[in-house]
This record gives structure tokens, sequence and C-alpha cells, in this order.
């Protein structure tokens, strides 16, 4: 089995060969009753990393695995998602009611964009997780990513570095040139700049911030979407990453109008990420838990829109183009690596 699919095996979990019940949480294991791990079971979700120990079995597993606890689990899922689509649907009504008794566009579309979050995560929760299948799926993708030297943990290093190195960099040049103006001038996507021949600009640009909660949304957004690309695609997708941010700033500078003279930002980049997982949907959907990249899609389709909707410089053609470069990079890095893996497949069976 590849690495990017070892998150299917149940030997990647820790071993367990005892006569009682136990659960493994935190690095540790634990022996409890059976009804303490029904009790736990009830509050459980793919993603919080409990692991139950059964009699007789060779690893721990998710509680959705074990046919004793299977119904608790299905139900504590079907619980946690029915409040989150419940709470995100509130907040959507009153809003849109807000919007609609004082006239407010702003308000009404803001309604709208919250009720298209419950509607992903209900749909996520329909087609996905209303099945052993999928719930297992996500629960074991999810222990694998946070598991010590995979593919997805290297990543999430990797992007919280570069997060960090990003935000230092912006800070010393800006009390190096006195102003974030100035700093945009020497090193940003300016547009009359890039059209006098510095096309370098769309290489470094992207990387610049116009204001600190514009740095912090795309870095939370790639701190969530990087890990999860760089197990499927490894270091190919810092290469995506780097592509999308380049030619999101190209378009934004050639599409996207005449309102600003600049670009900054890597929603770009992110959205590239987006459009690899989507690309990994269509080609390669073992290496992803059922589901998964269609959640990554109605949430990055909500994430263009809600940029539309509350950002003055939004940079709509950035994020149109920059998914569409990842899922056409993702498409070709997944073509050429079955191709590979069927060559040296037909290469071991030639010599044996």
């Amino acid at each position: 089995m590849h690495e990017r699919e070892a998150w299917r095996d149940h030997g990647q979990l820790p071993n367990f060969q005892e006569k009682f019940w136990a659960i493994w949480q935190n690095g540790r294991q634990k022996p409890l009753d059976f009804s303490e791990v029904v009790d736990l079971t009830r509050k459980w979700t793919p993603a919080n990393g409990l692991l139950v120990g059964e009699p007789g079995r060779n690893n721990f597993v998710p509680p959705i695995s074990v046919k004793s606890l299977e119904a608790v689990a299905l139900a504590s899922v079907a619980r946690y998602f029915r409040a989150l689509v419940f709470l995100w649907s509130i907040c959507a009504l009153v809003i849109l009611s807000v919007g609609v008794i004082n006239l407010s566009s702003k308000a009404v579309l803001t309604g709208l964009l919250f009720g298209s979050v419950a509607l992903v995560l209900f749909l996520d929760f329909h087609f996905s997780l209303r099945v052993n299948r999928g719930v297992e799926e996500r629960a074991l993708y999810f222990h694998w990513m946070k598991k010590s030297g995979s593919f997805a943990r290297k990543g999430g290093a990797f992007w919280i570095y570069s997060v960090l190195f990003l935000a230092v960099t912006q800070i010393l040049l800006i009390q190096k040139h006195e102003s974030l103006t100035a700093v945009f001038h020497a090193y940003g996507v300016m547009y009359s700049d890039v059209r006098a021949g510095e096309i370098w600009r769309l290489v470094t640009g992207p990387y610049f911030h116009y204001s600190t909660l514009h740095f912090l949304i795309n870095s939370s957004m790639l701190l969530v979407v990087g890990p999860i690309a760089f197990s499927s695609f490894g270091w190919f997708s810092v290469f995506m990453f780097t592509a999308g941010n380049i030619a999101s700033a190209a378009a934004q500078m050639w599409l996207g109008g005449a309102a600003f003279d600049s670009f900054g930002g890597i929603s770009g980049g992110v959205y590239s990420l987006f459009g690899g997982l989507l690309a990994v949907g269509f080609r390669r959907r073992e290496l992803l838990p059922s589901g998964l990249p269609l959640l990554f899609m109605g949430l990055s389709v909500v994430g263009i829109v809600s940029a539309e909707v509350f950002s003055e410089k939004s940079a709509t053609s950035a994020h149109v183009v920059g998914l569409w470069v990842g899922i056409v990079l993702g498409l070709l890095n997944l073509f050429f690596i079955r191709r590979f893996e069927e060559s040296s497949s037909q290469s071991r069976s030639t010599r044996r």
C-alpha cells in the first residue's frame, strides 16, 4: 500500500492484545469498564482521536469499528452534525430577518452565506456520514493525520513554519521601509510595475497582505487545507501553492478590472490546494475519505462568494483561477503518478 493510502490500514493503529476494555487517547492506554467506553462513545466524533480496545482485537480502533458500539457512534455523529446545522441555520435566519427588516442587502447576503454553510454540512452528513463506512474512513484518516511521521503531520509542520516566516518577513520589511505601502511598492504586485516589465513581482507579491485580518484569514485556511493537500501530493503541493499564487496574481491584474492598482494575499495558492483536493476526488478517491473532496468543494465556493460579499478588495478572479490551477495540476500529477505506478508494477511482474 502506498504511503498516501496508509491511513486505510488498521495496522497503523496502536497495538492492543488484552482481555479487558480500554481506550487510547493522547498517546496512552487506559483500562475502562464497557459502560464507561459507551459513555465516551456518546460524545465521540471522527476527529476527536478516541480509539477503543476491544477484548480479542489486535489493535485499538475507532468506536465506529466496534460492532457493539457502532449504533452509539453513529448516533453521536448524527447529534453533532444536527447541532452544527441547527446553529448555522438559526444564525442564517436571524441575520436574514434583520436584513429584510432593515432593507440591508449585505445582511441578506450574509444570512444566505450562513445558510449555505449549513447546507454544505447537511449534505456532507447526508451523503457521507450516515453510514459506518464513511464515518470509519474519516476517523482513520484523522488519526493518521495526527500520527508522527505521516505525510499530513510533515505538511502541517511545513505550513506552520511557512506562515510564521511570512508573518515575520512582512513585519521586518515594514520596519525597514517604515510603511506597508512602501513594502508593496518595493516588492508587491503593483500593476503598473508588472506591466512595465517587472514580472518577478508576480512571484514575490502575493505573500504580502493588506492587513492583519487579511493575513489571519488566509493563514487559517492554509493551515486547514495545507496538511490535507500535503498528504495527497507530498511536496508537489508546495509547487501547486506557488503556481496558484503566481497565476492568481496575474489573473487578478488582467481580469479583475481597473478598480485597484495592486494585488496581495496567498488566497489564490490556498484555492489551488482546494482544487488539487477536488482533483483527488475525481481521479484517486482512495487517497481521501469518502465525501471529503465534495466538502472542500462546497466550502471553497462559499469562501469565494464570502470574499465577494465582505471585502471591498475581493479578488474573485484570483480565487477562481487559483482553484482551476489546482484542479489542472492535481489531475496532471495524479495521472503521471498512476502511470508510474502501473509501469513499476509491470516491471516487477516481468522480473518475476
